[in-house]
């Protein structure tokens, strides 16, 4: 009875919500089963026919906590419905399932329930474990629905419980994330500031991570604020609103005439900080130099504005650089760059102090300038802080049989020579430069 009672409470809660009003007055004509059936084909109804006909755009955030930020997903739901649904995600490539089809349905738990039930790259793509995550990135496929009408539907992801919500297309889904891509490459604004009444405030913008840190100028760090955002085809939304000084900030429009965001009638300017570079600038080919000799390197392109590869240092593997936009330098974390031949053992860039390595991927070196108007620019490595429990003072190749731990840990590292630094070392120490060659 008590079990009952419960499913009857849900179901009505459920009714009450599916319209986005308050239902006038409850009916008990049907049974439960049937009233549940009832809500199902309205919240069917809805997402089979969006306002305008091109479907809806997601704002999706995995992190419970959410230090990280948001992507979008565009989905069409099939008309007449027969739970199939194509879906569109900003970071899965046309050759990756862009554009793919999967099968959904709607079915009851403790209220309803949209499940996205047969495998597809884009829906799947925070959800699915790799060998870098393992564990999955915490994402979800199963939703719980809360409201639904023309203009919004509400969901909460069963698994992480973040609140979701769809809006509805007013341009074809694969254009609107196209746009949503172009603007992801094209916003290289590390760090801004305003005048607003109480005065002078900066955010600086983590494009990698899609975080905003935003506080008074020369406040101290706990009194300033994180929030995560996600792009949009004209700049970034947050999360959720921000009351600062008074003034609420959600959506930021970029205007890259002027290399400035707009919020709320309020215009955040760029701020350039010492030593900074575009990303640009940094394309090209190089010259390393350590202890252990010198080799040309090529600093590629990867992700406009945020990312590159480091080629040339070996013909086994290259590395992963970040481009903070922020400080406008480079940034190389502890990152896993292979696998043995047998496909046993992990081969990973860590870092080390000269006596102790870690493998924690929060752990990176930074570059520094020599001279922002040059061309021939010489660039020098050095430990980024991000990591206050070592000094880094080297790269070190580690090898572990498995995932990194103290464990799995070979003593000696990459012994293998084609897989060392300059097929000589499995240490390469500061200093480390690298000189701009100019063509």
């Amino acid at each position: 009875m008590k079990t009952r009672y419960f499913f009857l409470i849900a179901l009505l809660a459920a009714a009450s919500l599916v319209s986005c009003q308050q239902m006038e007055k409850p009916v008990f004509s049907n049974s439960a089963s049937s009233r549940m059936e009832n809500v199902l084909d309205r919240f069917q109804n809805v997402l089979s026919n969006p306002k305008g006909g091109y479907g809806w755009y997601m704002a999706y955030f995995t992190q419970q906590d959410k230090t990280m930020g948001g992507s979008i997903y565009t989905i069409q739901f099939d008309k007449p419905a027969k739970g199939e649904a194509t879906i569109f995600h900003e970071d899965v490539t046309p050759a990756a399932g862009w554009g793919d089809s999967c099968n959904y349905k709607l079915s009851r738990d403790d209220g309803p329930v949209l499940s996205f039930d047969t495998y597809n790259v884009a829906m799947h793509y925070f959800s699915t474990s790799s060998s870098e995550y393992y564990q999955s990135r915490g994402g979800d496929f199963e939703f719980e629905l809360m409201s639904a009408c023309q203009d919004s539907v509400v969901m909460r992801g069963k698994r992480s419980r973040n609140i979701f919500k769809m809006y509805p297309l007013e341009e074809a889904p694969d254009t609107y994330i196209q746009k949503v891509v172009q603007m992801s490459q094209d916003m290289t604004l590390g760090m801004v500031e305003a005048e607003i009444s109480g005065g002078l405030v900066v955010m600086e913008l983590d494009l990698g991570n899609r975080t905003i840190t935003i506080g008074r100028k020369g406040a101290l760090e706990d009194e300033l604020t994180s929030i995560p955002f996600r792009f949009t085809p004209t700049g970034f939304s947050l999360y959720e609103p921000l009351d600062l000084q008074g003034v609420v900030f959600k959506d930021f429009v970029f205007d890259s005439d002027n290399a400035s965001l707009i919020s709320n009638g309020i215009t955040f300017n760029m701020v350039v900080p010492e030593g900074y570079m575009p990303y640009s600038k940094y394309l090209g080919k190089y010259q390393l130099k350590n202890a252990l000799g010198t080799r040309e390197v090529t600093l590629s392109e990867v992700k406009k504005g945020s990312s590159y590869k480091l080629s040339g240092l070996s013909a086994m593997y290259d590395i992963d650089v970040r481009y903070s936009a922020g400080q406008g330098i480079l940034l190389i974390f502890v990152q896993q760059i292979g696998v043995s031949d047998s496909g046993d053992s992990q081969y990973w860039l860590t870092v080390s102090d000269g006596s102790t390595l870690t493998w924690s991927p929060s752990a990176a070196v930074c570059t520094k300038v020599d001279d922002v108007e040059k061309d021939n620019f010489v660039l020098t490595f050095t430990d980024a802080g991000y990591y206050p429990s070592i000094a880094i003072s080297s790269f070190w190749l580690a090898e572990f049989t498995g995932a990194p731990s103290s464990n799995t840990y070979v003593k000696g590292g990459i012994t293998i020579p084609e897989w060392q630094f300059f097929e000589k070392d499995a240490e390469m120490s500061f200093p480390i430069t690298l000189t701009k060659i100019v063509e």
